[in-house]
């Protein structure tokens, strides 16, 4: 399997985890000129006394399995800036204003095998691009 088939499989294996786990897909792979966001979900969440829109904007990392950096380390301050700008673009086009949003990671490891590992790390940065 190449780079390329294992990017496409974690980004399935990302999207049926978020679904199982109640999150709704909103949309995949939406493109602009800035770039891509893998995958948008969104859920209702409890607020005070009713529910708020909660919108995350989910980067997958998939990578084969290796004793060094985690698939998540390859999110640079670049591309978290980057993911905050297209945030903002999905944000516009789609005329969306009355929603919480937040910015997640999915680090997929893959083995030669076809084994793998999901961590899911809600919450990765903020609206700036900084890490948590």
């Amino acid at each position: 399997m190449d780079a390329m088939d294992i990017g496409a499989a974690g980004e399935d294996l990302a999207t049926e985890y978020l679904v199982e786990h109640g999150w709704t897909i909103v949309e995949r792979n939406f493109r602009c000129r800035i770039g891509e966001i893998d995958i948008v979900v969104e859920r209702n969440v409890p607020r005070g006394d009713g529910e708020i829109r909660l919108i995350a904007f989910v980067e997958v990392k998939t990578r084969r399995f290796r004793r060094n950096a985690p698939p998540s380390a390859n999110i640079t301050a670049t591309k978290r800036t980057t993911l905050v700008r297209l945030a903002k673009a999905f944000l516009k086009a789609n005329r969306i204003r009355n929603a919480r949003c937040r910015f997640d990671v999915i680090a997929i490891g893959w083995s030669d095998t076809g084994q793998h590992k999901i961590h899911h790390l809600p919450k990765a940065f903020d609206g700036y691009g900084r890490p948590r």
